[in-house]
């Protein structure tokens, strides 16, 4: 990785996302927000026009068309991987092999061998991994398990969290 800047603050975590779809952009925009000495310097897509959206975005973090390309062009310390389930893996092992700290969005990854490999390597290399599950600790899943109790023997929950309203047959 390149050394990085001597005019960088030294305690700010350089963050880099992987995907710029909706879930991405969550991710990026939460960052930018927190305000805890943390931004988002680069984003990695092979897609150039969701890349330029994102770019349009997010202006002060540099695109990439993958995360290897990223990697190679960028210093960070986190990488954020919010892409497709069957590509989790790959990523957060290269990242890893980086050196890079990981969070990878839900489904962690795909296997239970799958999620191993991954914890095992940042045991090894010294590196904290997260699986995304931001949504326990909101107000409505807080509720609801207190609510628990009251429904007895649960055997079934559906649940949708998307970015369009869900259309069911349900009234």
């Amino acid at each position: 990785m390149p050394a990085p800047n001597r005019d960088e603050n030294p305690r700010e975590l350089k963050i880099a996302v992987v995907g710029s779809g909706p879930m991405a952009r969550r991710h990026a925009a939460a960052v930018s927000r927190a305000g805890v000495g943390a931004r988002v310097v680069a984003f990695a897509d092979p897609d150039e026009r969701a890349r330029d959206a994102f770019d349009r975005d997010f202006p002060g973090a540099n695109p990439y068309p993958s995360l290897a390309d990223l990697l190679r062009g960028e210093s960070v310390d986190v990488v954020h991987i919010c892409t497709p389930p069957s590509s989790h893996e790959g990523l957060a092992v290269e990242a890893l092999d980086a050196d890079c700290h990981v969070y990878v969005e839900k489904p962690f990854a795909e296997t239970a061998d799958g999620a191993r490999r991954i914890f095992d390597l940042a045991t090894r290399r010294g590196r904290r991994v997260c699986a995304g599950h931001q949504l326990l600790f909101e107000a409505p899943t807080r509720r609801a398990i207190e609510l628990l109790p009251a429904l007895g023997d649960v055997v079934h929950i559906e649940s949708y969290f998307t970015f369009r309203p869900v259309r069911t047959g349900a009234r």
